[in-house]
Order: C-alpha cells, then structure tokens, then sequence
C-alpha cells in the first residue's frame, strides 16, 4: 500500500499544481461599465497565462459566466497575479477575435500580446508564434507574427510612416520579434 501512495504522490502533485485559482479582478463590459468579480486563472507551472480565447469569472453569490472574444459583449478584464497586472483587452482582427495582453500603455503607441499554437494536420511537431499589436494614439493598428514569413521591419516602416526618428530606432534597435517592446518604450520616451 505504502509504494502505490508513494507511486501516486507526483501525479497528485502535478495535478493539483494546475488547477485554477479565482482572483479579485474586473470585467469592462460593453458599455464600458466596470463591474468586480472573481477570475478564474488557470496555475500554470512556468507558462504565460492564456486567457486570449475565454475567460471564466464568479459573482459574488459563486455564479459561473465564461466569456469569449466578440461573443459577449466585453471589452476587456484584469487582475493581479503574483504581483504582476494583467489587463486583457478585446482585439478584433476581422476574422478571430481575442482577448490581448496589454503589456505597454504609451503616449503614442500601445503594445500588447497574444500567442497561437499551430498543430500540423500530418504530423510534425507543433510550434508556438508569438503575436504583438501595436496600436497608435491616433488607433492606427498593426498586427506583427513571429512566423518565419512575417516582413516585421516592413511592416513597422509603414505603421510608423516618415517619422525619421522612429524610422533610424527602428533600424538601429530591431532585429527580431524579441526586440519589439524594448523599441515600443524607447519610441514613447521619444
């Protein structure tokens, strides 16, 4: 009895690892009313929080509502986890909608983030591509992939258009995607 307990130790360990926890948060509704409830937050050992495609909240009286993107009627939601804000909003991008990560709020552009998990149908490993979109004060808007194919310094040349100081930051800061919100700080210090 002693070895099947021992045995089933770490899969009890594992699992209860990664069940959710509900944090005090906020969900924007679509009349841009703020209204407090608890989130859902999936404990995830060692990943980004993934609330890009749903997100589960509880009233107070412990009912559940889950939310999709452009489904229900939210623009958005956050919370604090471990001491680190996470304010998602809605993105639409004509064809999936989701909810992003805002990880910059500048004076001239904004910078948020998701990521997508693409499965090859035949086989093959699966790979992840992280998606940053950058959005202007004027709401001028880009959405820049990570993927192999992804023209990013073209892409960020015509967001930014004939701001030669962006334009020369541009050339001389970005190189790949991991350089993305390191520019997006140094153009609203600009």
């Amino acid at each position: 009895m002693r070895k099947i307990i021992v045995m089933l130790m770490p899969l009890y360990l594992c699992t209860s690892s990664v069940k959710a926890e509900l944090i005090d948060g906020y969900v924007v509704l679509a009349n841009k009313d703020t209204i407090y409830r608890k989130i859902d937050v999936p404990n995830v050992y060692h990943q980004t929080l993934n609330l890009f495609y749903k997100v589960t909240v509880q009233d107070s009286a412990g009912n559940e509502t889950t939310y999709q993107p452009g489904k229900h009627g939210i623009k958005g939601f956050g919370f604090v986890y471990n001491g680190k804000n996470y304010d998602y909003h809605l993105w639409k991008n004509g064809t999936d909608d989701i909810f992003a990560l805002k990880l910059i709020s500048g004076k001239k552009v904004s910078l948020s983030y998701y990521y997508v998990y693409y499965n090859p149908i035949y086989g093959g490993n699966s790979s992840k591509y992280d998606v940053y979109l950058l959005e202007s004060s004027d709401k001028k808007a880009v959405s820049l992939s990570g993927n192999l194919f992804g023209s990013l310094k073209k892409q960020l040349k015509n967001f930014f258009g004939g701001d030669a100081g962006v334009l020369k930051l541009l050339d001389a800061r970005v190189s790949g995607m991991k350089d993305i919100p390191a520019f997006v700080d140094e153009v609203n210090s600009l």
